[in-house]
């Protein structure tokens, strides 16, 4: 690893949103604004023990990131004061922590801070004073040589330089007849389109296709992988249906993508996503799932495309994971285009008139846009009498299946509902967004947020 000093201080790139933060927090929480002023203040003062600076940083921000999860299960602390002090000053305390650890040569461990407070970000003020400081710090710190410039070694690779053992990228593009017919369906809204090879020319098609791409340029990066509760055993806060570990990307792609672990195996402590229904499944390992990783880590936005007729604004999440992760039946409360980048893919997808077939729980109810049914029950008959032979076969009759190869683009207007599970290891991003104004942001949305 080649690490070296930022070419501009992170204290000083810094120092005047630390300066607001504590003059927030000496009105509404004096305490934590005399802890995080007295921790500047060491390391304004250039503190020969940049250590011990960056320790005591590490302390109050595992503090703050625990009052944030907890606060993140209560519907009623969403946008409050309380949240968004506490979102201040956890990113005030990390980007003194990563100055420390700057200072004293340990720039990963000042990225993860940074990272993990991003992660937790409740104002966008916030999130952009710390993507300020990550990208000097990105600047600085490479985790590997870039693909193809380093020799062939002489004993059995890692498992981050073997390939994921998916189909290859996809040769020629899409149509001009599909293309127009494409950009008609986007247009009309009305039912579900698949567009073969949409993509197929996007960089990330090709980049992404090896692992050592995004590990070697992104791998310290941390991220945020739901796991299921098989994995997480006592460990697993009761009541919450959904957790989350965060971890390296480097990690994530070498213990769950490629060594088939679960996301748990190297001990990071679950954190409490929501108390309502998981994104997948109980025995899923790990899946990065519905992430805003291009927020995150903006020059990965780079090797997408813009598809054709879709808002510029819409929302982009990414979902990554080993074969088999899967999301239950759902409809978004959004219209979405699903891409596949890398792997395969599998959508099963109902019109929203099956919400009865699908014994969807009434309107107006916190999961009103999920189902119960299990998907697999298309393939194998019922055995436990929850759904009869009859419900099922109309179920089958009422789906259409599409299997997304890489390169291809899925249309699911708002309110079909869908399931998906990749077939093999899987990169996907979906865009979302509403009606108002012809575009927008579809965040925020009930139950399932999204499930491709």
């Amino acid at each position: 690893m080649r690490i070296s000093r930022p070419t501009v201080d992170p204290f000083d790139a810094s120092a005047a949103f630390v300066a607001e933060t504590i003059g927030l927090l000496r009105e509404h929480k004096p305490g934590l604004a005399s802890a995080v002023r007295s921790l500047c203040s060491d390391i304004e003062s250039g503190s020969s023990r940049p250590v011990l600076a960056a320790s005591v940083a590490q302390g109050l921000h595992a503090d703050l990131s625990g009052c944030l999860d907890r606060l993140r299960l209560l519907p009623s602390a969403a946008g409050s004061a309380d949240e968004q002090q506490l979102s201040a000053a956890l990113a005030a305390v990390a980007l003194l922590g990563a100055a420390a650890f700057s200072r004293g040569g340990r720039l990963e461990d000042g990225s993860a801070l940074l990272d993990a407070a991003l992660l937790r970000s409740r104002a966008a003020a916030h999130s952009a004073a710390l993507q300020r400081v990550l990208s000097l710090v990105s600047l600085t710190l490479t985790t590997g040589p870039h693909p193809g410039t380093s020799s062939p070694p002489a004993t059995e690779p890692p498992p981050s330089t073997r390939g994921w053992g998916v189909p290859p990228p996809p040769t020629g593009e899409m149509s001009g007849a599909d293309l127009r017919a494409f950009v008609s369906a986007v247009c009309a809204l009305s039912c579900p389109r698949l567009a073969p090879r949409l993509a197929a020319a996007w960089p990330a098609v090709r980049r992404w296709s090896e692992p050592n791409y995004l590990r070697a340029r992104h791998g310290h990066r941390l991220v945020p992988v739901e796991v299921g509760a098989e994995h997480i055993g006592e460990r697993a806060l009761h009541g919450v249906g959904e957790q989350q570990v965060v971890c390296t990307l480097e990690a994530f792609i070498d213990d769950v993508i490629l060594a088939g672990h679960a996301a748990t195996r190297r001990g990071g402590l679950p954190t409490a996503v929501s108390p309502t229904v998981p994104v997948t499944s109980s025995c899923t390992r790990g899946y990065l799932a519905q992430h805003t990783l291009f927020e995150q880590i903006p020059s990965l936005r780079d090797d997408l495309g813009t598809p054709p007729a879709v808002p510029p604004s819409a929302d982009l999440r990414a979902w990554f994971g080993p074969a088999g992760v899967a999301t239950p039946v759902h409809h978004d409360l959004h219209h979405g285009l699903l891409v596949q980048l890398v792997g395969r893919k599998r959508v099963q997808l109902w019109p929203p008139a099956a919400r009865g077939l699908l014994r969807a729980p009434p309107l107006g109810s916190p999961l009103a846009n999920t189902s119960p049914f299990d998907p697999g029950l298309l393939e194998s008959p019922p055995a436990d009498g929850a759904w009869t032979t009859e419900e099922v076969e109309q179920l089958r009759q009422a789906a259409s299946l599409h299997t997304l190869e890489p390169g291809d683009a899925l249309l699911i207007p708002q309110g079909w509902w869908h399931s998906a599970q990749a077939l093999t290891v899987s990169f996907s991003v979906s865009f979302w967004w509403n009606d108002e104004a012809g575009a927008g942001s579809a965040r925020g949305g009930a139950g399932l947020a999204g499930g491709t």
